[in-house]
């Protein structure tokens, strides 16, 4: 009987080595992550193009198998203008898509490595501006509380590079473009940590 158990550790102990070193060398691909951007967005429209800085901030899921996932985001941005057309507005942004890495430099010697994904998919933008911008600038009278609402569509891609300084907690730094339905775009830089 002791003969059988040790010729069965000795088959099962070498099988057990490659899959400690599988788990090794596997990447430690991010779950979600929370970030900061800042932007602008370019509108040309009836009034002519006009350029207006953004600021946002929000988290990013990662879901899925290592090398492709499904992405999601949720944001809240605002404009860092508060006065006539330029102002516009704050929204709450909800991104979905797919995405994938493209790069990575990990080995299982490496304590720190870098790693590049993709992003791509449509959002939707509930966007809500003063019903009177011009008139906060002239007028006293002005309610701030007034704002009316509407929805944007569009599509966007995404680049996040992440340096994993640590096995479970990375910096990311991204860039952003988007293209919405009214003939505007926005571009931006991202920074946040990833987990």
């Amino acid at each position: 009987m002791k003969k059988y158990i040790l010729v069965l550790l000795m088959l099962v102990s070498p099988l057990m080595g490659q899959e400690k070193e599988k788990e090794k060398s596997k990447i430690v691909r991010p779950v979600f992550s929370i970030f900061t951007t800042g932007s602008f967005i370019v509108d040309s429209g009836d009034l002519g193009t006009v350029v207006s800085p953004l600021i946002s901030g929000g988290i990013e899921l990662y879901l899925g198998i290592p090398k492709i996932y499904f992405y999601t985001s949720l944001l809240y941005t605002h404009s860092l203008v508060t006065q006539d057309i330029y102002n516009y507005g704050s929204a709450l942004n909800i991104k979905f898509g797919f995405g994938g890495h493209v790069y990575s430099n990990h080995t299982p010697s490496k304590d720190k490595w870098w790693s590049l994904a993709m992003n791509g998919g449509g959002l939707f933008s509930g966007i809500w501006q003063p019903l009177d911008i011009e008139g906060s600038i002239f007028d006293d009278t002005f309610n701030p509380q007034k704002h009316h609402w509407f929805i944007l569509f569009g599509v966007f891609v995404n680049l996040r590079a992440f340096y994993h300084f640590h096995k479970d907690v990375a910096l990311m730094l991204g860039y952003d473009l988007t293209w919405y339905a009214v003939r505007s775009f926005e571009n931006g830089f991202t920074i946040g940590l990833a987990f």
